[in-house]
Protein backbone atom coordinates (compact mmCIF):
# COMPACT_ATOMS: atom_id res chain seq x y z
CA UNK A 1 0.00 0.00 0.00
CA UNK A 2 1.57 3.68 -1.18
CA UNK A 3 1.35 7.20 0.15
CA UNK A 4 -0.54 7.86 -3.32
CA UNK A 5 -3.22 5.92 -2.64
CA UNK A 6 -3.47 7.06 0.75
CA UNK A 7 -3.74 10.40 -0.43
CA UNK A 8 -6.18 9.31 -3.31
CA UNK A 9 -8.61 7.70 -0.36
CA UNK A 10 -8.51 11.44 1.51
CA UNK A 11 -9.34 13.01 -1.62
CA UNK A 12 -12.61 10.89 -1.49
CA UNK A 13 -13.82 11.77 1.62
CA UNK A 14 -12.96 8.48 3.27
CA UNK A 15 -12.74 8.53 6.98
CA UNK A 16 -8.39 9.01 7.95
CA UNK A 17 -9.05 7.91 11.65
CA UNK A 18 -9.56 4.57 11.23
CA UNK A 19 -7.66 2.78 8.58
CA UNK A 20 -8.32 -0.88 7.07
CA UNK A 21 -6.07 -2.06 4.97
CA UNK A 22 -7.84 -4.73 2.96
CA UNK A 23 -6.59 -8.47 2.74
CA UNK A 24 -3.99 -9.57 0.08
CA UNK A 25 -1.88 -6.40 1.05
CA UNK A 26 1.46 -7.65 1.80
CA UNK A 27 3.82 -4.43 1.92
CA UNK A 28 2.91 -1.57 3.37
CA UNK A 29 5.09 0.72 0.99
CA UNK A 30 7.94 3.27 2.14
CA UNK A 31 6.06 6.76 3.93
CA UNK A 32 2.81 5.40 3.14
CA UNK A 33 1.10 6.72 6.10
CA UNK A 34 4.38 8.86 7.27
CA UNK A 35 3.19 12.19 9.59
CA UNK A 36 -1.04 11.21 8.97
CA UNK A 37 -1.66 12.33 12.39
CA UNK A 38 -5.36 12.19 12.13
CA UNK A 39 -4.67 8.52 12.32
CA UNK A 40 -6.02 6.93 15.61
CA UNK A 41 -6.14 3.57 14.53
CA UNK A 42 -5.00 1.08 11.92
CA UNK A 43 -6.42 -2.72 10.73
CA UNK A 44 -3.55 -4.48 9.25
CA UNK A 45 -4.22 -7.44 7.19
CA UNK A 46 -3.03 -11.52 8.12
CA UNK A 47 -1.31 -10.83 4.93
CA UNK A 48 0.99 -8.85 5.93
CA UNK A 49 4.78 -9.50 6.10
CA UNK A 50 6.71 -5.87 5.73
CA UNK A 51 6.47 -2.73 7.11
CA UNK A 52 9.17 -0.51 5.36
CA UNK A 53 11.08 2.38 6.45
CA UNK A 54 9.18 5.47 7.85
CA UNK A 55 5.67 3.71 6.91
CA UNK A 56 4.16 5.23 10.17
CA UNK A 57 6.48 7.87 11.01
CA UNK A 58 5.28 10.66 12.97
CA UNK A 59 1.63 9.19 13.21
CA UNK A 60 1.40 10.81 16.71
CA UNK A 61 -2.39 10.04 17.48
CA UNK A 62 -1.50 6.32 16.66
CA UNK A 63 -1.78 4.75 20.20
CA UNK A 64 -1.88 0.94 19.32
CA UNK A 65 -1.05 -1.15 16.49
CA UNK A 66 -1.39 -4.98 16.28
CA UNK A 67 1.34 -6.61 14.07
CA UNK A 68 0.20 -9.71 12.21
CA UNK A 69 1.37 -13.12 13.18
CA UNK A 70 3.36 -13.48 9.90
CA UNK A 71 4.95 -10.11 10.10
CA UNK A 72 9.35 -10.49 8.57
CA UNK A 73 10.05 -7.35 8.51
CA UNK A 74 9.66 -3.99 10.34
CA UNK A 75 11.83 -1.48 8.34
CA UNK A 76 13.79 1.95 9.37
CA UNK A 77 12.11 4.14 11.67
CA UNK A 78 8.98 2.48 10.41
CA UNK A 79 6.61 3.80 13.75
CA UNK A 80 9.09 6.42 15.06
CA UNK A 81 7.49 9.53 16.62
CA UNK A 82 4.32 7.83 16.62
CA UNK A 83 1.86 7.57 19.37
CA UNK A 84 2.08 3.75 20.26
CA UNK A 85 2.01 2.77 24.08
CA UNK A 86 2.34 -0.95 23.67
CA UNK A 87 3.56 -3.18 21.02
CA UNK A 88 4.17 -7.04 20.88
CA UNK A 89 6.70 -8.09 17.98
CA UNK A 90 5.14 -11.82 17.13
CA UNK A 91 8.05 -14.75 16.47
CA UNK A 92 7.97 -14.63 13.03
CA UNK A 93 9.84 -11.10 12.60
CA UNK A 94 13.27 -11.57 11.61
CA UNK A 95 14.26 -8.21 10.11
CA UNK A 96 13.70 -4.69 12.52
CA UNK A 97 15.24 -1.31 11.18
CA UNK A 98 17.35 0.98 13.26
CA UNK A 99 15.33 3.31 15.43
CA UNK A 100 11.54 1.31 14.47
CA UNK A 101 9.43 3.10 17.61
CA UNK A 102 12.56 5.63 18.80
CA UNK A 103 10.67 8.38 20.41
CA UNK A 104 7.29 6.75 21.32
CA UNK A 105 5.39 7.35 24.29
CA UNK A 106 5.62 2.84 24.72
CA UNK A 107 4.83 1.70 28.44
CA UNK A 108 5.09 -1.53 27.67
CA UNK A 109 6.77 -3.48 24.63
CA UNK A 110 7.29 -7.83 24.24
CA UNK A 111 9.66 -8.90 21.65
CA UNK A 112 8.36 -12.79 20.82
CA UNK A 113 10.99 -12.64 17.52
CA UNK A 114 14.96 -13.59 17.90
CA UNK A 115 15.81 -10.30 16.31
CA UNK A 116 16.29 -6.78 17.45
CA UNK A 117 16.99 -3.49 15.82
CA UNK A 118 19.82 -0.99 16.86
CA UNK A 119 18.74 1.99 18.27
CA UNK A 120 14.81 0.21 18.49
CA UNK A 121 13.57 1.93 21.16
CA UNK A 122 15.48 5.33 21.85
CA UNK A 123 14.40 7.87 23.59
CA UNK A 124 11.13 5.59 24.67
CA UNK A 125 11.00 7.71 28.25
CA UNK A 126 8.07 6.20 29.21
CA UNK A 127 9.20 2.50 28.66
CA UNK A 128 8.76 0.99 32.10
CA UNK A 129 8.45 -2.81 31.13
CA UNK A 130 10.14 -4.71 28.08
CA UNK A 131 10.35 -8.48 27.48
CA UNK A 132 12.83 -10.02 25.54
CA UNK A 133 12.22 -13.17 24.35
CA UNK A 134 14.74 -15.96 24.59
CA UNK A 135 15.66 -16.26 21.47
CA UNK A 136 17.87 -13.16 21.08
CA UNK A 137 21.43 -13.67 21.92
CA UNK A 138 22.50 -10.06 20.75
CA UNK A 139 21.27 -6.64 22.82
CA UNK A 140 22.38 -4.16 19.34
CA UNK A 141 23.46 -1.02 20.14
CA UNK A 142 21.62 1.70 21.83
CA UNK A 143 18.46 -0.71 21.79
CA UNK A 144 16.79 1.31 25.00
CA UNK A 145 19.31 4.38 24.98
CA UNK A 146 17.50 7.11 27.20
CA UNK A 147 14.68 5.18 28.43
CA UNK A 148 14.97 6.75 31.59
CA UNK A 149 11.45 4.95 33.41
CA UNK A 150 12.99 1.87 33.19
CA UNK A 151 14.10 0.13 36.05
CA UNK A 152 14.61 -3.67 35.69
CA UNK A 153 15.03 -5.91 32.92
CA UNK A 154 15.35 -9.30 32.41
CA UNK A 155 18.16 -10.91 29.80
CA UNK A 156 17.75 -13.94 27.85
CA UNK A 157 20.21 -16.39 30.01
CA UNK A 158 21.78 -17.27 25.91
CA UNK A 159 22.59 -13.90 25.52
CA UNK A 160 26.00 -13.42 24.17
CA UNK A 161 26.69 -9.47 23.33
CA UNK A 162 25.64 -6.80 24.60
CA UNK A 163 26.71 -3.83 22.16
CA UNK A 164 27.60 -0.41 22.57
CA UNK A 165 25.32 2.54 24.30
CA UNK A 166 22.66 -0.20 24.73
CA UNK A 167 21.76 1.28 27.94
CA UNK A 168 23.07 4.64 27.79
CA UNK A 169 21.56 7.11 29.87
CA UNK A 170 18.52 4.82 31.32
CA UNK A 171 18.85 6.68 34.49
CA UNK A 172 16.16 4.51 36.66
CA UNK A 173 17.43 1.21 35.55
CA UNK A 174 18.99 -0.15 38.87
CA UNK A 175 18.86 -4.24 39.08
CA UNK A 176 20.28 -5.98 35.37
CA UNK A 177 21.69 -9.51 35.79
CA UNK A 178 24.21 -9.59 33.33
CA UNK A 179 23.55 -13.95 31.80
CA UNK A 180 27.00 -15.60 32.09
CA UNK A 181 27.13 -16.47 28.30
CA UNK A 182 28.42 -12.55 28.11
CA UNK A 183 31.31 -12.46 26.46
CA UNK A 184 31.45 -8.38 25.18
CA UNK A 185 30.19 -5.64 26.67
CA UNK A 186 30.76 -2.93 24.32
CA UNK A 187 31.83 0.72 24.81
CA UNK A 188 29.19 2.72 26.42
CA UNK A 189 26.99 0.06 27.21
CA UNK A 190 25.61 1.23 30.83
CA UNK A 191 26.73 4.88 30.46
CA UNK A 192 24.74 7.42 32.88
CA UNK A 193 22.47 4.15 34.13
CA UNK A 194 21.22 3.87 37.60
CA UNK A 195 22.59 0.15 38.49
CA UNK A 196 24.35 -0.45 41.76
CA UNK A 197 25.79 -3.54 41.23
CA UNK A 198 28.00 -5.20 38.57
CA UNK A 199 28.74 -8.53 38.14
CA UNK A 200 30.48 -9.75 35.01
CA UNK A 201 30.91 -12.79 33.23
CA UNK A 202 33.54 -15.02 33.39
CA UNK A 203 34.40 -14.57 29.82
CA UNK A 204 34.90 -10.89 29.98
CA UNK A 205 38.35 -9.74 29.18
CA UNK A 206 38.26 -5.84 28.30
CA UNK A 207 36.15 -3.25 29.91
CA UNK A 208 35.20 -0.85 27.41
CA UNK A 209 35.56 2.94 27.07
CA UNK A 210 33.18 4.83 28.96
CA UNK A 211 31.52 1.62 29.79
CA UNK A 212 30.18 2.46 33.42
CA UNK A 213 30.96 6.25 33.33
CA UNK A 214 28.28 8.28 35.19
CA UNK A 215 26.90 5.53 37.13
CA UNK A 216 26.58 7.54 39.98
CA UNK A 217 25.10 4.64 42.11
CA UNK A 218 27.55 1.98 41.40
CA UNK A 219 28.40 0.61 44.77
CA UNK A 220 30.09 -2.66 43.72
CA UNK A 221 31.48 -4.47 40.96
CA UNK A 222 32.83 -8.04 40.12
CA UNK A 223 36.03 -8.46 37.91
CA UNK A 224 36.81 -12.44 36.55
CA UNK A 225 39.81 -13.65 36.05
CA UNK A 226 39.55 -12.98 33.10
CA UNK A 227 39.64 -9.56 32.67
CA UNK A 228 42.93 -8.00 31.94
CA UNK A 229 42.44 -4.33 30.94
CA UNK A 230 40.15 -1.34 31.85
CA UNK A 231 40.10 1.12 28.75
CA UNK A 232 39.93 4.68 29.13
CA UNK A 233 37.37 6.46 31.15
CA UNK A 234 35.05 3.23 32.17
CA UNK A 235 34.73 4.39 35.02
CA UNK A 236 34.94 7.70 35.30
CA UNK A 237 32.22 9.77 37.25
CA UNK A 238 31.64 6.55 39.21
CA UNK A 239 32.00 8.19 42.62
CA UNK A 240 30.06 6.06 44.86
CA UNK A 241 32.20 2.79 43.79
CA UNK A 242 33.10 1.63 46.97
CA UNK A 243 34.31 -1.79 46.83
CA UNK A 244 35.91 -4.13 43.58
CA UNK A 245 35.85 -7.59 44.17
CA UNK A 246 38.68 -9.40 41.82
CA UNK A 247 38.05 -13.26 41.10
CA UNK A 248 42.09 -13.47 40.36
CA UNK A 249 45.32 -13.29 43.51
CA UNK A 250 46.77 -10.14 44.20
CA UNK A 251 49.16 -10.29 41.56
CA UNK A 252 47.21 -10.60 38.48
CA UNK A 253 44.98 -8.02 40.19
CA UNK A 254 48.21 -5.40 40.39
CA UNK A 255 49.15 -6.48 36.43
CA UNK A 256 45.54 -5.20 35.60
CA UNK A 257 45.59 -2.49 33.00
CA UNK A 258 44.02 0.46 33.38
CA UNK A 259 43.27 3.33 31.75
CA UNK A 260 42.99 7.00 32.54
CA UNK A 261 40.45 8.40 34.02
CA UNK A 262 39.28 5.74 36.28
CA UNK A 263 40.40 7.12 39.39
CA UNK A 264 37.02 5.50 41.54
CA UNK A 265 38.45 1.95 40.44
CA UNK A 266 42.01 2.92 42.14
CA UNK A 267 40.27 4.53 45.10
CA UNK A 268 37.71 1.70 46.24
CA UNK A 269 38.43 -0.95 48.47
CA UNK A 270 39.57 -4.15 46.46
CA UNK A 271 38.94 -7.90 47.35
CA UNK A 272 41.05 -10.37 45.45
CA UNK A 273 40.38 -14.33 45.46
CA UNK A 274 36.67 -13.87 45.57
CA UNK A 275 34.59 -16.32 43.40
CA UNK A 276 31.11 -15.53 42.23
CA UNK A 277 29.24 -17.89 43.95
CA UNK A 278 30.03 -15.79 46.83
CA UNK A 279 28.36 -12.85 45.61
CA UNK A 280 25.11 -14.25 43.73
Amino acid sequence: MSAELFSLMQENGLNMQDVLIPEGIEEIAPGAFCGRNEIKCVKLPKTLKRISDVAFYGCSRLESIDLPKGTKEIGTAAFKGSGLTRIELPPMVAKIGSEAFADTPLTTAEIKCGCAGIAMFRGCARLRKLTISERIHTLPAGMVRDCTALRTIALPEELRRIEKDAFHGCSSLVNVSIPPQVAEIGSGAFYGSGIRKVILPQDIRVIRWQTFEECCRLRMIYLPRAVTCVETEAFYHCDALEKVCFEAELGKAVALEIGEGNQPLRKASIKCGIQRTQLV
